[in-house]
């Protein structure tokens, strides 16, 4: 069954957002400061999509099909129309077709929610992710490059793959793969994949740093 389509502004970027991710942005050109005054005006919300190469400034390039429909959250004017706005991440879309009637750009899009077909392999590749997930963290805390307590994980398989994709150190490439990925337990596989790759890392960086003088004892046997 086709999903309802409907138009949503595009603003094209060199990140990949995902749902559950804010995303900080100035806005400064015309064509953006017209397109979020659209959005504000009519409580519409704008969809963030990655740009294939180039940068958001300037003239378009091409973009993925897969991005994520952003929600303003807060917004602070500047001088000159200017503006910082925050946004979250709500839920992915899917790229029909691409219209240049206005200044910014946009599309016609349909809601791609993300499926859920084996949900006993599911849980347990969420059980496994979870497990794996913690113990990068602790290693990144360990050496000291990233400090994120977080007391309790998602249970809900989705909120758990979009929030460990978020987390992964991966370039642009991976995360837009990981975005347009259909299925929970797909997802959630390729991110236990990564996980892996990465604990071996940060093992290797906690055996080969330098010994701080905190950590040498003042006692010696010799």
């Amino acid at each position: 069954m086709t999903s309802q389509r409907y138009e949503l502004p595009l603003f094209p970027l060199t990140t990949v957002l995902f749902p559950g991710m804010m995303l900080p942005l100035h806005i400064f050109e015309e064509r953006y400061k017209e397109m979020i005054q659209r959005c504000l005006n009519n409580d519409e919300d704008f969809g963030v999509i990655l740009l294939k190469a180039g940068r958001a400034e300037g003239p378009l390039g091409d973009i993925y099909d897969v991005g994520t429909v952003a929600h303003i959250t807060q917004i602070k004017p500047l001088e000159g129309g200017r503006m910082n706005i925050i946004s979250l991440g709500h839920k992915r879309f899917r790229l029909i077709s691409m219209h240049h009637a206005n200044p910014y750009l946009t599309g016609i899009v349909e809601d791609f929610p993300l499926t859920n077909v084996d949900l006993d392999r599911t849980y347990r590749l969420s059980k496994r992710v979870i497990d794996k997930l913690t113990t990068y963290l602790r290693a990144f805390k360990e050496v000291g490059r990233l400090n994120i307590n977080l007391q309790q994980f998602p249970t809900d398989p989705e909120t758990l793959a979009y929030l460990t994709a978020i987390l992964l150190p991966v370039e642009n490439k991976e995360k837009q793969e990981l975005l347009a990925t259909e299925e929970a337990d797909q997802m959630l596989a390729t991110e236990l994949k990564i996980l892996k790759h990465e604990v071996s890392i940060m093992s290797i960086l906690i055996d080969e740093r330098p010994v701080q003088q905190s950590e040498i004892s003042p006692f010696s046997l010799n």
